[in-house]
Parts: C-alpha cells; sequence; structure tokens
C-alpha cells in the first residue's frame, strides 16, 4: 500500500481516497450516537464484499468480530431505552466512542499505509465521533432530568432511526451522507452555544 501519489496529484488516487474519508466521517458521525451499530454495518459490508478494508483492518470482518458487533448491537440497543443505563452507557461511551470513530474511519482508508490510517483515523473520527457523543449525552441528560426519564425511550428510538440512516448512508452514498453529518454538527453547535449565550445571560 502506499502512503502517497508516486508523482503530482493521481486524479485516480484522489478519487479512491475521498470516498473512503467521506464515508468514514459519516460513520464516526454516527459513532457519535452508537457505539457499534456503525461499526457493525461497516463489518457485515466488507464481509458482503460492498466495501474493501485497509488490510489492518480486515478482521473487521472475521466471524468473531461480526458476532461480538451484533450482539453489542443489540445489548445497546436496549440498555439506551432505560435513564439509568443510557446514563452509564454515555459516561463509558466518552472514552469509548472517539477510538471507535478513529477505527471507523482508519479502517476503509486502503489506498494509504496503515499507520497514515490510523492517524487520520483519529484526528479526524476520533474528533467527530467524540464530539458528537458529548453533545448527545448532555443533551440526553437535560431531556431525562426535564421528563424524569420518561422521554428516554423515544429519544433512544430517533437517535436509533439516524444512526441506521447515517450508516447506510454513509455506505452506499457517502457525499449525501457528508452534507447530513455537516448540517447536524452545525445543528449541535448552535444549540450549545445558544446554552452558554443563555447561561452567561442569566449571571448578569
Amino acid at each position: 500500500m502506499r502512503a502517497l501519489p508516486e508523482a503530482g496529484l493521481d486524479i485516480e488516487f484522489l478519487k479512491a481516497l475521498v470516498v473512503p474519508v467521506t464515508m468514514g466521517l459519516c460513520l464516526a458521525g454516527a459513532t457519535g450516537f452508537r457505539v457499534f451499530l456503525p461499526l457493525c454495518l461497516l463489518s457485515w459490508a466488507a464481509r458482503l464484499d460492498i466495501l474493501p478494508l485497509n488490510g489492518s483492518f480486515e478482521w473487521l470482518s472475521s466471524n468473531a468480530a461480526l458476532i461480538t458487533f451484533t450482539v453489542a448491537v443489540i445489548l445497546e440497543f436496549i440498555g439506551d431505552k432505560f435513564p439509568v443505563v443510557d446514563h452509564a452507557l454515555d459516561a463509558i461511551g466518552i472514552f469509548v466512542k472517539p477510538v471507535v470513530g478513529a477505527l471507523i474511519m482508519a479502517a476503509p482508508l486502503v489506498t494509504l499505509d496503515p499507520l497514515i490510517a490510523c492517524v487520520v483515523g483519529a484526528v479526524a473520527g476520533g474528533s467527530i465521533a467524540g464530539g458528537i457523543g458529548l453533545a448527545k449525552a448532555k443533551g440526553r441528560l437535560v431531556a431525562n432530568t426535564a421528563t424524569l426519564g420518561f422521554a428516554a425511550p423515544v429519544i433512544s428510538v430517533i437517535e436509533d432511526i439516524l444512526t441506521v440512516l447515517l450508516s447506510v448512508m454513509a455506505i452506499i452514498f457517502p457525499v449525501v451522507a457528508l452534507a447530513g453529518v455537516i448540517v447536524l454538527v452545525v445543528f449541535i453547535s448552535m444549540r450549545i452555544l445558544r446554552r452558554r449565550r443563555t447561561k452567561l445571560e442569566s449571571k448578569i
């Protein structure tokens, strides 16, 4: 595998790089909501030869990985519907989501050297997954506190649907999915800034 184009701007190389990068960014964004669902879908897509993986990450399509991720998806899906459990998952996710985001970003980068793919994954995928995951955790805490936990199942189902849509679109139509991730990041950023402004105004 090569780390950079051999000479000048290799158009085919760039094409082969842009799509996997876009896919990885979108899957990392989806990981901010659910740790295992995007990773599981990526693994199954690789197993079904829908997309290739960087050689160092081919273990993601192994039987052991597929079984582990599928079981983890089911457990996460059920647990996230309960207020206390969802807080525990969010707390763990603060540390796990950036790691999975980095992994899921690096895995499709077949044209890059594995080390460079890992660096790109850590910087881009880890940051996006961690940032969205942290904002999601704060939002769920506020919603559960305001509704005494009754909103947890409803919000969880909405997040499930959003995660599935983003993940599937990332694999099939990555450019379209990236537009959705950008809108999502902008929306979350605006909400955070508005909340901070409200707090500052209340202190004045």
